[in-house]
């Protein structure tokens, strides 16, 4: 049950993620500012929302969500460090990273759950 919190709620923030950037944050303005906040828009940030909806489309398949998982744990543990680097706080980015690698292990048989297939 936890695990499928985990990947509700993982599936949940790329969407957010997506349509929060395709919209500029007019209808998510605390969320965009939170995007704002660890990558601004320029350059290739205009490539985040069609990652996002990539990442969450994986995550949501079975047969592709081992990669979707290993993909953003992979992106949140870069921003992470992006992040320490420059002294800000990685409390939310820990939060995604740490539901990504546990969605992981479920994808290499490590936590086994039948029900999310």
């Amino acid at each position: 049950m936890l695990q499928r919190a985990a990947l509700v709620a993982l599936i949940e923030a790329m969407y957010l993620g997506a349509f929060s950037r395709l919209t500029s944050g007019r209808y998510t303005p605390n969320f965009y500012r939170y995007q704002l906040d660890r990558a601004p828009n320029a350059g290739a940030a205009r490539l985040i929302p069609l990652g996002d909806l990539t990442l969450g489309t994986l995550l949501y398949f079975p047969r592709t969500r081992r990669v979707g998982a290993l993909l953003c744990a992979g992106f949140q543990g870069l921003g992470i460090v992006m992040r320490l680097r420059e002294g800000k706080e990685v409390w939310g980015d820990s939060l995604l990273f740490g539901m990504a690698v546990a969605l992981s292990f479920q994808g290499y048989g490590i936590w086994e759950d039948d029900d999310l297939d």
